[in-house]
């Protein structure tokens, strides 16, 4: 039978968890806990970890789980930055991420983008000052507007598909021009000088840190709305604050923010940061990282996380494998 240890799992996640390992004959033992240096001895007797994005596998963890002979790293999620792929290959660790329902992100996306447009945040500000009063509530029509896709992936092309049904003219900017798109294509300037709301679906790569800064930022529409359902740190978050602080920026909605786990750790501890700057602000929407939040999605990652395990211990064919996808492009 084969083992499996599961780091960093949620309550929501433990009766799938259950379910997958037994239809696939699995040995499990779920933890709260992230794997770490700290924590990777409880990798021994395992053949195989299933992570979450916030475990840090780095040289000393993998050289850990190297020894310990658990050499399948399996993370539930689609990001894969916090994994070092080159290390991995050196100790011949497999690795492999996973894919979910892009409807998940992309319905959250298109959510935000009009909870943006038509100012609901400061709505709820009026509601909780019991003030119900819609005189600064004026809003703008979708189907008016340019909507700018950066990144043509799984998740770029379901947000295309929902905003089709609103008549609004919709751009797309990917880095690779010669795949088929079937909206129109434009480079980067040219989506900045035209989009009105900007929607970032770009995975986090070293190309891509700070891919929204005051340079790029000062090149788009007045007024524009940023929305960011990926990663991050594709957004300098001071030069956004500075843009929002000059009205550069009409408004934003952030799924996710720089530096997530200590970010989020300050504002629990009632630390200000710049999280609670952009929370202090009526045309900021923040969700905690939670635009993959589904049933159908949560299925998906565990299933197959899985699958991907059962595919590496037989030697067939891994499409999530990411060792191989990261040496080969």
């Amino acid at each position: 039978m084969n083992n499996v240890i599961i780091f960093k799992v949620r309550k929501d996640e433990v009766d799938i968890l259950n379910k997958y390992a037994s239809i696939n004959q699995f040995s499990i033992k779920m933890e709260r806990e992230n794997l770490s240096i700290d924590t990777v001895e409880l990798c021994k007797g395992f053949n195989s970890v299933i992570i979450q994005a916030s475990c840090e596998v780095n040289e000393e963890v993998i050289k850990k789980l190297s020894e310990y002979n658990c050499l399948n790293i399996i993370t539930r999620s689609i990001g894969y930055n916090n994994i070092n792929l080159k290390v991995c290959k050196k100790y011949g660790v497999n690795v492999a991420n996973v894919s979910y329902s892009p409807a998940s992100v992309a319905e959250f996306t298109v959510m935000l983008i009009l909870m943006s447009l038509r100012k609901m945040k400061q709505n709820f500000i009026n509601n909780n000052m019991s003030n119900p009063t819609f005189s600064n509530l004026k809003g703008k029509e979708l189907h008016e507007l340019s909507v700018g896709i950066v990144g043509y992936g799984n998740i770029g092309k379901s947000v295309i598909k929902n905003l089709k049904g609103f008549g609004c003219e919709i751009l797309i900017y990917d880095h690779n021009p010669k795949k088929k798109f079937d909206v129109e294509y434009v480079d980067l300037d040219g989506l900045y000088q035209r989009a009105d709301i900007i929607s970032l679906h770009i995975p986090l790569k070293p190309e891509t840190y700070h891919f929204v800064n005051y340079e790029n930022l000062m090149k788009m529409k007045d007024g524009v709305i940023i929305i960011n359902t990926s990663r991050g740190e594709l957004i300098d978050t001071k030069d956004l604050i500075m843009c929002l602080e000059n009205n550069k920026i009409g408004a934003c909605a952030l799924d996710t923010f720089e530096n997530e786990l200590q970010t989020f750790a300050e504002v629990r501890n009632n630390i200000d940061n710049d999280y609670v700057k952009l929370d202090s602000r009526s045309n900021v929407i923040l969700t905690p990282h939670m635009a993959f939040f589904t049933e159908t999605a949560t299925d998906d990652c565990i299933r197959i996380a899985f699958e991907n395990i059962n595919k590496f211990i037989n030697n067939e064919n891994v499409i999530y494998s990411l060792i191989k996808w990261f040496f080969l492009n």
